[in-house]
């Protein structure tokens, strides 16, 4: 039997090539009946066809329009809005909300002064922030009640000082990401809050390293936020059953500035503090009745300044925030307007650095000064460089990270050294180079003239200014410097020298070396400002620097007396002498602990020699040592005390 198909499309061949023959007629049928309708039938059936067409349509429109416009709609409308509470001279409607809440004494004060307060939020209340329902039902309070203050104080347990005892670094960071859920819901009621036209405050300890979150540095700047530091001691924060001071300091991040000068407030150094532990640490946790009061005046009194919300609240985290009635918008400078130098500098000058700086990319000022002086720039020019300050590149720098910091190593003498490459002028030539080594246990340093900077010239060097003399040190730190390549290394190779190199950006890393060199560039300046030294009395003032830096570096008095402090001369922890000053006439103590032949030589004028014996633990003092000494050697033991190991 032949197969047709009526009505359909090619794709529709397979189903039709298994259908059977009552199902093929009752087809046929169907479609001959469509066929045959009449043209009101034809137009009602297209007319539901495009009906519902339009109705996908604008259900697909629709959506879109409520997600993209309902924000910036209701912030138009919080604008215009007539309301009391946005009114001064008059209270609103709700004036605080506190979140993560505990005891809520904040809430507490503002109920006890009759203002409004809705119900504060805590963990110990039932309310789990980390749920995204409460969270939703917080923020649609905080939009619909448009409270005056929002108190936030995130629980510190994981980020204050001890968090760093309690936990191991994996642990404390695989929980700290946790918890910066509640950081950033924090950050999102910020937000709505300041768009709203109301403020905020933050509290946490002040050595809390919540601070430190890259979310909360973003709010830290005057623009937004303003930090505001808290002793609780000064509102009466006292100890249980002793009634002693606690000190509990605190920093609070407010979006009113009045607000934040009103509750700072610190320790008048009066009194003593208990140290805050045991019983007392939770007690801690808890607000003082005369902080809570005052954080209840101090909000009365910004009250006389509205806020009003602005399209840059709603439309940028980095605008600003917020406008004072009365106040202008600050205009952002950008470009060449947002450059300026401290002081009186060339124009002409001025405008060349400028599209320098903005073409290279706005690098920082003192990598721009360095290049400028690798490159020749004259002296005026990089005088001007460094006046420059660029306001854009402050709106955009990142947190200044901690200062670089590491414990002291007990080492022993030789064991590690550090080297580097110093520059130093004398009286008829400029930047002669000079190797500095300092080892890094007792700060012994020598400084070894150099003929260039080549690898070879400064092997040499430290070879026959420290190997020779010294030993082979273990490890050797230097720093990227090419004087330090090639020979040098292989010289350390030869040696068996482990070196390690600090990062080209990273001057702290060698900084022992760094800090002696300018020490000892200190002195010498000292010395060529009143010798007036020449080239070849380079050598010989390198060495008299260093041996004028090495004894004097004892930061106590005389060993042993209560002013010592315990530091000892480099060359007390190498050679074992301790110098007193040559001026003062004090008996000298002497002690050997095995027969041993001292020799005392002096360099200037008088006696040139003095020898004499001494028995085994034999303890001497410079009036008792006439008779072993003659009469001209009497005053050089009175003046000079020797220890011999």
């Amino acid at each position: 039997m032949e197969e047709y198909q009526l009505g359909g499309s090619e794709s529709e061949d397979d189903g039709v090539r298994f259908m059977t023959n009552r199902q093929k007629a009752r087809r046929g049928i169907a479609a001959r009946k469509r066929m045959n309708r009449s043209t009101a039938q034809k137009l009602k059936a297209n007319m539901v066809m495009m009906c519902t067409v339009m109705m996908s349509c604008l259900g697909a429109t629709a959506s879109f329009v409520h997600e993209t416009c309902e924000g910036p709609v209701n912030d138009v409308l919080a604008i215009f809005t007539p309301s009391a509470r946005l009114m001064p001279g008059h209270q609103r409607e709700v004036d605080c909300l506190e979140l993560f809440a505990g005891r809520a004494r904040i809430s507490e004060a503002f109920a006890k002064k009759r203002r409004g307060v809705l119900c504060p939020r805590d963990l110990l209340m039932g309310h789990d922030f980390r749920r995204r329902e409460v969270q939703q039902e917080i923020l649609s309070d905080i939009h619909e009640h448009r409270p005056g203050m929002v108190w936030l104080a995130p629980p510190c347990t994981l980020w204050g000082n001890f968090s760093h005892l309690n936990y191991d670094k994996q642990t404390l960071r695989r929980l700290r990401r946790k918890e910066m859920d509640l950081i950033k819901f924090a950050d999102e009621v910020m937000d709505l809050q300041v768009a709203l036209g109301g403020q905020f405050v933050l509290e946490n300890p002040r050595g809390s390293d919540l601070w430190r979150t890259p979310t909360l540095q973003s709010w830290i700047s005057p623009q937004r936020a303003h930090l505001a530091k808290v002793d609780l001691c000064s509102y009466g924060m006292r100890s249980i059953g002793d009634d002693f001071p606690l000190l509990k300091p605190i920093s609070l991040l407010c979006s009113d500035e009045m607000f934040a000068h009103n509750i700072a407030q610190l320790c008048t150094g009066d009194h003593e503090h208990l140290p805050i532990q045991g019983k007392n640490t939770a007690h801690s946790a808890v607000y003082p009745t005369a902080f809570a009061n005052a954080v209840v005046r101090a909000y009365s009194k910004s009250q006389a300044f509205v806020a009003f919300p602005t399209a840059a609240a709603s439309a940028s985290k980095d605008s600003g925030g917020y406008i004072l009635d009365g106040e202008e918008v600050p205009d952002e400078s950008y470009g060449a307007k947002a450059i300026s130098f401290r002081g009186k500098v060339n124009p002409t000058i001025a405008s060349a650095l400028k599209r320098i700086h903005q073409n290279l990319g706005h690098p920082p000022n003192r990598e721009l000064v360095r290049h400028l002086k690798i490159g020749g720039a004259p002296k005026p020019v990089i005088h001007t460089a460094e006046q420059m300050v660029c306001r854009v590149c402050e709106r955009s720098s990142r947190a200044k990270p901690h200062k670089v910091s590491a414990p002291v190593t007990s080492l022993d003498f030789n064991e590690v050294v550090a080297a580097d490459i110093l520059w130093v002028d004398t009286a008829d030539r400029k930047n002669l180079p000079a190797l500095n080594i300092v080892d890094l246990a007792s700060t012994y340093q020598v400084v070894i003239p150099l003929p260039g900077t080549k690898s070879e010239e400064v092997s040499q060097a430290f070879s026959s200014g420290w190997i020779q003399w010294a030993g082979i040190p273990k490890q050797v730190l230097i720093d990227l410097d090419s004087a330090f390549k090639d020979k040098f290394l292989a010289l350390m190779d030869e040696k068996c020298i482990v070196v390690r190199s600090a990062a080209g950006q990273a001057h702290w890393q060698n900084g022992v070396c760094e800090r002696h060199g300018g020490s000892w560039k200190a002195i010498y300046a000292k010395l060529l400002e009143e010798n007036l030294i020449l080239e070849e009395e380079f050598t010989e003032a390198c060495a008299a620097v260093s041996d004028a830096k090495n004894p004097r570096t004892h930061c106590g008095t005389d060993q042993g007396s209560p002013q010592d402090n315990g530091y000892l001369a480099p060359m007390v922890v190498k050679l074992g002498i301790f110098l007193m000053a040559p001026t003062t006439r004090r008996p000298f103590q002497l002690e050997v602990p095995m027969p041993n032949l001292l020799e005392l030589r002096s360099s200037g004028p008088g006696p040139g020699l003095l020898s004499f014996n001494v028995k085994p633990k034999t303890l001497c003092s410079g009036p008792s040592t006439t008779s072993r000494v003659n009469n001209q050697n009497t005053m050089r033991l009175e003046t000079w005390c020797i220890h011999l190991p």
